[in-house]
């Protein structure tokens, strides 16, 4: 720098108001769908779908008939803590403030399916998450949680059908029969490898059986949850489409 600018000799401009339209081309979708830059109130004239209700399709105003009107959304916290015991002080702290759910992060060396005494993951134990090894560690995870009042969301990669396989039977040690279970394992399953680099997509070969693998796992006379759930953004970054998401769907 060649010194401090003399702000009193430099031509500060009100600003302009913006003007509705722009000369810019439309931009296509990998849909074929074209995309104005910009849009005003005489684009939503010829809708026909604007006074729709809830429950209904396109589901505007959102995908339930009631909405949150008989139960409030479900608020929870992704985390996880190192070690079982911690992980679950935390949980119950949480619920018992008010949260209505438990999102759980696992360790590197559970999402890539090794145990903690595993050389190849030393360092990788108990970090960004909690270490589950076996059903001791879940056993821990969920003690004094009662599984058939709490939804319990998963973020598994690899070792997905394990994991979940654990938590069924940390349900069962409760009494709790595999249709009170509810939750979800969030599709991160599809979007890394059991070992690869952490942000690697599974080859396709890989993905479908194991997608029809947990599908099995949690039809509905398995396990109450939502179905599967794929993280389309994560899908995006390596270049899936939307058409791509689908299909796995």
């Amino acid at each position: 720098m060649t010194g401090i600018p003399k702000f009193n000799e430099i031509d500060f401009r009100e600003p302009q108001e913006p003007k509705l339209g722009s000369a810019a081309e439309p931009w296509e979708t990998p849909e074929g769908i074209a995309v104005r830059p910009v849009y005003g109130p005489e684009d939503r004239n010829g809708l026909d779908f604007l006074d729709g209700l809830p429950g209904l399709p396109p589901y505007l105003r959102g995908p339930y008939p009631t909405m949150y009107v008989q139960r409030p959304w479900t608020v929870r916290q992704y985390s996880g803590f190192s070690t079982a015991e911690d992980s679950n002080a935390f949980y119950r702290r949480n619920l018992a403030a008010g949260q209505q759910g438990v999102s759980i992060a696992f360790d590197l060396a559970t999402h890539r399916g090794y145990d903690s005494d595993h050389p190849r993951v030393t360092g990788d134990v108990g970090m960004a998450g909690v270490a589950i090894d076996s059903i001791y560690d879940m056993r821990v995870l969920f003690d004094g949680i009662p599984l058939d009042q709490v939804s319990v969301s998963m973020t598994m990669n690899g070792a997905v059908l394990p994991v979940l396989a654990l938590f069924i039977v940390a349900g069962e040690e409760q009494g709790v029969p595999h249709d009170q279970l509810s939750g979800l394992t969030r599709g991160a399953d599809v979007r890394r490898g059991p070992d690869p680099p952490r942000d690697a997509v599974v080859r396709v070969g890989g993905v479908d059986p194991l997608v029809e693998d947990l599908g099995r796992l949690r039809a509905p006379s398995v396990l109450r949850d939502p179905g599967r759930l794929l993280w389309s953004t994560h899908l995006a970054r390596v270049a899936v489409d939307p058409a791509g998401v689908a299909e796995l769907l």
